[in-house]
């Protein structure tokens, strides 16, 4: 008998495959859930289940993650390979927050301060942080994150404005603009002047606004004659205060001596208790007004008023924009001066800070500039029966002619005859042939006049010009001048 021998075998690997796949989340943002695998095999009697290991995901923690599958061999001993997956959890969100200057309040007196700081990342936490007060965030460490620290305040007083920006565990920094800002008053308030400004009235003057006025004063002395009086009343805070005090009324020239308790101001900065005589460490201040109206059209005059006696200033250290200074006189509190617009249109006069001192040696501090616009007059005429151009306007010597003209500023019509300088007749001259000429038609018979503004409806300008005896066909011109030199000419032949 013969036979063969038919061994079937099996050396096929049973194949693992994952059921999710790899991928990227966001820490503290997303979530992982683990979809197992499934694993086959060419023997039908092979059933067995996946086992899932490697790394546990953990979404709150940024890293990579390698999930690892495996199963039994077969019943042939056939072992499956191990599948994996890669998930990664990143931290890409910037962290965000806050900051406040002395817990958000309005004024700081000191350029000491703290703030209180907060931040919230969803990823990997907040780590670091850097502050500026320079207002630009570039060179400035970062130090670890902690929600409170010192900060200097960088002056000068007036709104002062801390920056800052956080970083998180994963190196993302904080965008937009975290900032806060407070207003820093370092100047401690001090009596400017105390006047008696009435006969139980007296007037204080403080360099800035100070509060609780009635609390603050104890008493007023009076000389003569000499004795104290009671606080009765006071108006509000303000940077003036009138007081008014009891007993007699007090004489004219009279002096006296005010007593006060810590006034403040409205950031807290007070002053300790004493007199009204207060050492001078402030620099003086300056205002400057002009009694002209705007616009102007000509020169005009400037006062400057410091808050005390000063000297040193110039005329050369005057500020102007479009204009010269020119003139100074007066002192040592209250100085004036001329401004020659140089162009029409703005002009702007200021005084510069350092250019004069009080007797402590204190400069002023700038002045607010004073604006006045520079519109000149101009001439419009003249009218009939003038005319105008090169024509020559025949007359008998000795007769009076109208000269009527207007003259304006801008748009705005103007009525002051003192705005008219001269009416002013050349000297008789030999006419040029060829002019063309046309007779005068209005002769009046009044003999000359004195300059006049005829009134509304259609008001003007009206100089009866009497003309000399002077020789048959001699020619003369007549020219009127305004205020700031604006001129009108007219031109005449004697018949």
């Amino acid at each position: 008998m013969a036979s063969i021998t038919i061994t079937v075998s099996d050396t096929i690997k049973p194949i693992i495959t994952p059921t999710g796949s790899d991928a990227t989340l966001e820490v503290g943002v997303d979530t992982y859930t683990e979809l197992g695998a499934t694993v086959t095999d060419n023997d039908p009697a092979y059933s067995e289940s996946v086992t899932v290991g490697g790394d546990t995901v953990n979404t709150s923690v940024p890293g990579v993650y390698v999930v690892e599958y495996t199963a039994p061999a077969d019943a042939s001993g056939n072992t499956p390979d191990m599948a994996s997956i890669t998930i990664t959890v990143s931290d890409t969100i910037a962290p965000t927050g806050t900051v406040s200057i002395n817990s958000g309040a309005t004024y700081a007196t000191s350029t000491a301060a703290t703030l209180t700081l907060s931040c919230a990342d969803s990823g990997s936490g907040c780590s670091m942080m850097r502050i500026s007060t320079d207002g630009t965030l570039d060179t400035e460490p970062y130090i670890a994150f902690t929600t409170s620290s010192p900060v200097t305040l960088p002056g000068p007083d007036g709104v002062n404005t801390v920056k800052v920006q956080y970083k998180d565990a994963s190196g993302n920094v904080s965008t937009g603009v975290i900032s806060d800002t407070i207003i820093l008053d370092t100047v401690k308030p001090y009596v400017l002047s105390s006047t008696i400004i009435g006969p139980n009235t007296i007037r204080v003057i403080f360099n800035e606004v100070v509060s609780s006025v009635p609390a603050d004063y104890v008493k007023v002395t009076i000389t003569p004659p000499g004795d104290d009086r009671t606080i009765l009343t006071s108006t509000s805070g303000s940077t003036t205060i009138d007081l008014t005090f009891s007993g007699t009324s007090a004489a004219s020239g009279a002096t006296g001596t005010l007593y006060f308790a810590s006034p403040k101001d409205v950031a807290g900065n007070s002053v300790a208790a004493g007199s009204a005589s207060i050492a001078d460490g402030q620099s003086p201040n300056v205002t400057l007004t002009s009694a002209s109206p705007n616009p102007v059209w000509t020169t005009f005059s400037v006062t400057a008023t410091f808050d005390e006696p000063v000297s040193g200033l110039l005329v050369g250290e005057i500020s102007v924009t479009n204009g010269v200074a020119n003139t100074l006189s007066g002192g040592p509190t209250v100085y004036t001066f001329d401004i020659v617009p140089t162009a029409p249109g703005p002009v702007s006069v200021s005084i510069p800070t350092g250019v004069a001192q009080d007797a402590a040696t204190n400069t002023n501090t700038a002045s607010s500039p004073l604006a006045r616009t520079f519109t000149p007059l101009n001439l419009v005429g003249f009218r009939q029966p003038v005319d105008m151009g090169t024509i020559l306007n025949t007359v008998k010597g000795g007769s009076t002619v109208p000269l009527k003209f207007e003259i304006f500023q801008g748009n705005t019509e103007m009525t002051d005859t003192t705005l008219v300088t001269s009416v002013k007749p050349t000297l008789p001259f030999t006419c040029t042939t060829g002019t063309p000429e046309d007779a005068v038609e209005e002769i009046v018979t009044t003999g000359g006049t004195a300059l006049r503004y005829s009134g509304s409806p259609d008001g003007f300008f009206i100089d009866n010009w009497k003309t000399p005896s002077t020789s048959p066909n001699k020619c003369m011109d007549v020219k009127v001048t305004v205020v700031g030199g604006a001129t009108l000419t007219g031109h005449f032949k004697f018949k």
